[in-house]
């Protein structure tokens, strides 16, 4: 969790080929642990980012007070984009909400995935333990503001999502932060993502 004061938020990554069983530790994990503390492997790459809040609105439940601070700078170079999506849970909660807004979700990484994207350098989805109660991250990184807002606002499978959510809100709270880098290490797939901070 990040604070409403912090000015920062770094992304490391890590890529590993081969996932090898730990040999020590009980079979299988404790009910509502992660499943994958039981594995583990050398990474064969590792790449890392500071970021600076550039544009942010809505709120998440990851960061104190549910905001990022932001420094109002624009940038004419390369940027992130990190979104977010969460339910609160109560008497009204609905499973369907989420239930719909992953496959929104999943339609817009397959989209991603099929076809290059003018100026997208890397897409990454994180799902925290605790699945729901924890809100889902996505994690982008363009060419330039340029490229990232004709993906998200054309006609397409994302503006779609984004007019379905509108109609049906099928997520409680969003966030939506843009992000200038001011420092990247390491490579993610043989390239700096964010090359030219």
């Amino acid at each position: 969790m990040t604070t409403s004061s912090d000015r920062y938020l770094s992304v490391h990554l890590a890529r590993r080929e081969e996932i090898t069983a730990l040999s020590s530790g009980p079979p299988s994990p404790p009910a509502g642990e992660p499943s994958s503390w039981l594995i583990g492997a050398d990474a064969v790459e590792t790449w890392s980012t500071a970021l600076l809040p550039m544009r942010s609105h809505g709120t998440c439940n990851w960061v104190d007070g549910g905001h990022f601070h932001v420094d109002g700078e624009r940038s004419d170079g390369p940027i992130a984009i990190m979104t977010s999506a969460g339910w609160d849970f109560g008497p009204e909660f609905e499973i369907e909400r989420p239930l719909d807004f992953g496959v929104s979700v999943k339609e817009v990484r397959a989209a991603m995935w099929s076809a290059p994207l003018d100026g997208m350098t890397s897409h990454q989805a994180f799902v925290f333990p605790g699945v729901i109660t924890h809100d889902g991250i996505t994690f982008t990184t363009w060419r330039d503001e340029a490229a990232a807002i004709a993906f998200a606002y054309r006609p397409g499978t994302h503006k779609t999502a984004m007019d379905r959510h509108r109609a049906l809100e099928t997520a409680d709270r969003l966030s939506f932060t843009r992000l200038r880098p001011i420092a990247t290490h390491g490579t993610w797939f043989g390239v700096d993502p964010l090359a030219g901070v």
